[in-house]
């Protein structure tokens, strides 16, 4: 009865197939050694939210001749492409750098391709961004000095879709 069962053991055992991750073959390997097959596992990414402001080299403000006080009001604007994963709406802020020069520095208008500032995931997205500064005191920097710094503008993006990690 024990040789009957042990019989029936092996016969089972040879005969279920390889579970995955396993490597079962039955006879000899082939005649040339060949990687087999043993297991396929997938490979996870958790996708983060990617932005990329392409340029990020400083600018230059000029002389606002439209002004009133065309000696203290400077404007300009920052050109840049940028890529995506979501799509973003896109806002900034502008602050002195404590130069000497000081000044009053606000963002005047925020535009991609043009229109509105909100950027896609399927692009292209031309981002401009125009700044003023009032009460510029140029006649604190050194006549003839070159690329002084006189304010910093931070870019900051917000997705336009509700969060799905957040429940909402």
């Amino acid at each position: 009865m024990l040789k009957k069962s042990l019989i029936a053991l092996v016969v089972l055992a040879v005969a279920m197939p390889a579970v995955a991750g396993d490597i079962k073959i039955h006879g000899n390997w082939p005649c040339q050694y060949v990687p087999q097959d043993v297991a396929v596992v997938n490979v996870l990414l958790n996708v983060g939210y990617y932005i990329h402001i392409k340029n990020q080299k400083p600018f230059y403000v000029d002389q606002d001749t439209s002004s009133s006080n065309p000696y203290h009001t400077y404007v300009g604007c920052f050109n840049s492409d940028v890529d995506t994963n979501f799509d973003a709406t896109i806002s900034a802020s502008i602050a002195g750098s404590g130069s000497p020069a000081g000044g009053n520095w606000s963002v005047t208008s925020i535009t991609v391709n043009g229109g509105a500032p909100v950027v896609t995931a399927a692009g292209p997205n031309a981002l401009q961004i125009c700044v003023k500064g009032s009460d510029v005191k140029i006649e604190n920097l050194i006549g003839g000095s070159k690329d002084n710094v006189v304010a910093a503008l931070t870019i900051k993006a917000v997705p336009t879709a509700a969060c799905e990690a957040c429940g909402d």
